[in-house]
């Protein structure tokens, strides 16, 4: 009992936390109770990850009261700025919700079902495959046992352990930290839930802003029940890495950053450059949705709309990192430029066989993706005229993102084989959200004909 209380306070405290963020931002009150609810604790994480990392480097203890403060601060903070309560009461927006029909109450019993055999298959096991273990829960334990950031932390891990990544970011493995300071232990099982939890809330803002767009509620069920039945997407939401969480930050990152172009509401862009700070902190593939970011966000400054502060704010955090890594000396293994220059034609062109071999595999590998992939190519060519003309702020990241990962696979110094074998199908993990919302919207199209 007193560990479900726990687990209970963990949750409601790191929602607290990134409730607290979105009522900085969101005075218009735009953002419905599921929404609020799966963003809030989206955020929560993240914030209370990087608020750890800040402490880490200055040094600070990681104590469970220290790291409370500056959100019972800012939550009394947002209280004066309401000069009300109803920071409390928007939580709960009114809206007429019509009863569920057969077919409706059927999505949501089998979208329950899978959230449920998702925690279950979670909280089996404790952490155990390698990735999980090596890149970002050893980090963890090292981080938990010294209680702050060790002085020579990335050295240590660059040159002790093999294949525990240095220079990846440090989300994950801070989120766990947060979870074993709350509890006060190890425990390899529950911490766990992190990673379905983040799934849920996921699924929470998924619904709501696919049915903000489409207007249609069974569209909206139908389709989030159909992500979350993804083998591939549901797998990493019990394994414990990060893969799930930079394809949901990545997906909130366009999808908002494309609500904000076409409502123009402050709050939508503070949400997705929120989004992007936190891909960027999840994963190294982070960069790529920062910079596809950047670059969409430069092209509004021609527009009446102007986003000076969130390119810049981007841009410094962006060099800001790379000069940190760079004064650490931490460099990458999977990307190496100068292997590129070595390569001959014919290497290239083996390769490319090699890469689009591997690509036409996960596009009809049914028992992963489900059919995913093959309905999003049809209408890709169906749409194709008024692709960047009506979906630009989905398939430039699309696009965009593949590219960047195939780039990486023509420069890398590891085997080819074995890297495209072991990390092509968690790369487009990044892309499914955004490839299924694409999907609804051009169903939810003929739908409305």
């Amino acid at each position: 009992m007193a560990t479900l209380l726990s687990l209970i306070s963990f949750i409601i405290i790191t929602t607290f936390a990134g409730f607290n963020i979105i009522m900085l931002f969101d005075r218009e009150n735009l953002f419905n109770w599921p929404e609020k609810l799966g963003l809030s604790y989206l955020f929560g994480i993240g914030a209370i990850s990087m608020e750890m990392f800040i402490m880490g480097f200055f040094k600070f203890e990681f104590v469970t009261t220290c790291i409370l403060m500056p959100w019972i601060a800012l939550f009394l903070f947002n209280i004066i700025r309401y000069h009300r309560l109803r920071i409390i009461n928007t939580l709960f927006k009114k809206s007429s919700t019509p009863r569920f029909d057969i077919f409706e109450k059927l999505l949501l019993f089998l979208l329950s079902f899978e959230v449920l055999y998702t925690f279950f298959r979670a909280l089996a096991r404790p952490i155990e495959s390698y990735d999980s273990v090596s890149i970002w829960a050893l980090k963890a334990k090292i981080l938990y046992l010294a209680r702050t950031i060790p002085v020579d932390f990335f050295h240590m891990i660059s040159t002790t352990f093999h294949g525990i990544h240095a220079d990846y970011p440090l989300l994950v493995p801070f989120s766990e930290v947060w979870f074993y300071t709350f509890f006060g232990n190890f425990n390899d099982y529950l911490v766990k839930i992190i990673f379905p939890l983040n799934f849920l809330a996921f699924l929470l803002v998924f619904y709501s802003v696919l049915r903000r767009l489409t207007e249609n509620r069974k569209i909206s069920l139908l389709f989030t029940f159909i992500l979350a039945s993804v083998k591939q997407f549901n797998d990493y939401a019990t394994i414990g890495s990060a893969d799930l969480q930079m394809a949901v930050y990545c997906f909130l990152a366009f999808i908002f950053l494309f609500m904000w172009h076409r409502y123009e509401k402050t709050s939508y862009l503070a949400t997705s450059i929120i989004s992007c700070i936190f891909a960027f902190w999840t994963k190294n593939e982070g960069s790529v949705v920062l910079l596809i970011t950047l670059i969409l966000l430069t092209s509004s400054l021609f527009t009446k709309k102007k986003p000076i502060f969130a390119v810049s704010t981007l841009f410094i955090l962006f060099v800001t990192w790379l000069f940190f890594k760079a004064s650490l000396h931490l460099g990458s293994d999977i990307i190496n430029i100068s292997a590129f220059k070595t390569l001959s034609f014919s290497d290239i062109y083996k390769r490319l066989i090699a890469i689009a071999y591997e690509y036409q595999k996960h596009i009809f590998g049914f028992k992963k993706w489900n059919l995913i992939w093959i309905v999003f190519l049809y209408f890709v060519i169906v749409r194709f005229k008024g692709l960047f003309r009506d979906y630009r702020y989905i398939m430039i990241p699309i696009g965009g993102i593949l590219l960047t990962y195939t780039a990486v696979y023509m420069i890398t110094p590891q085997d080819i084989h074995w890297h495209l074998s072991s990390t092509a199908s968690r790369l487009l993990i990044h892309i499914l959200p955004l490839a299924t919302y694409f999907i609804a919207l051009n169903i939810n199209n003929i739908y409305e004909k």
